[in-house]
């Protein structure tokens, strides 16, 4: 709770309206459940629940399941809305080394933002079963071998010989994560993917 209101006192105006709204949800909510829980500790600590036969446990368990329901439903909203947020700046990043003329780096960003994508996608192994999820992957993947590609031409093609250490290191990142895909898909273990 400490840091959502930490994170309400840099709010960013309206850029960051709809997050500051989710944000006041859940640490409202996570206040409730704290007291909740802490009025509790005694109850349990002391046993009394096996003289009232759980009565005050039960009496709260409606607003306590009710309150856990929200806190999670806004924290699914908070990850969306920080999504949006992140899919903005994307943009407006790219848009700054495209205007700068940094190709190298306008594939390694393009391909980490589609490797960021292809890892969201898989939150449990059968997720590799999923045709559709199967599908976007794929896609992503050749995104990302796309960008690195190119990154390993463009870095080739200079003429200097100067090393570009960061670069290489998006590079073979890129190609890390690839093959770690394609051995999934092909039948590996899809627990390398955590």
């Amino acid at each position: 709770l400490g840091n959502l209101k930490k994170g309400l006192a840099l709010s960013g105006g309206a850029d960051t309206a709809k997050v500051d709204d989710v944000v006041k949800r859940m640490v409202a909510n996570g206040e409730a459940l704290f007291k909740q829980a802490t009025d509790l500790d005694g109850y349990i600590d002391s046993k009394k629940y096996l003289e009232d036969n759980l009565a005050k446990g039960k009496a709260m368990e409606p607003e306590f399941v009710q309150r856990w329901t929200q806190l999670n439903r806004d924290f699914d909203a908070l990850s969306d809305e920080l999504d949006a947020i992140e899919r903005a700046n994307r943009t407006k990043v790219l848009a700054r080394l495209k205007a700068d003329g940094d190709t190298v780096w306008v594939d390694i960003k393009q391909g980490t933002y589609a490797a960021n994508d292809l890892l969201a996608l898989f939150e449990k192994a059968s997720d590799f079963k999923d045709a559709g999820k199967m599908a976007q992957a794929d896609a992503l993947a050749k995104q990302i071998e796309d960008s690195a590609t190119s990154i390993k031409a463009q870095l080739d093609a200079k003429a200097d010989g100067e090393q570009q250490y960061e670069e290489m290191g998006a590079y073979e990142d890129m190609m890390s994560l690839l093959g770690t895909y394609r051995q999934i898909k092909a039948g590996g273990d899809a627990s390398q993917f955590d």
